[in-house]
């Protein structure tokens, strides 16, 4: 889980229901 706030690196993929992001890494 994250913290509200916390800086994280993700990829922007579109999925079936739209834009999604993935490979999320907290920093």
């Amino acid at each position: 889980t994250l913290r509200e706030g916390q800086d994280v690196e993700f990829e922007k993929t579109d999925g079936q229901k739209g834009p999604q992001a993935s490979n999320v890494i907290p920093k």
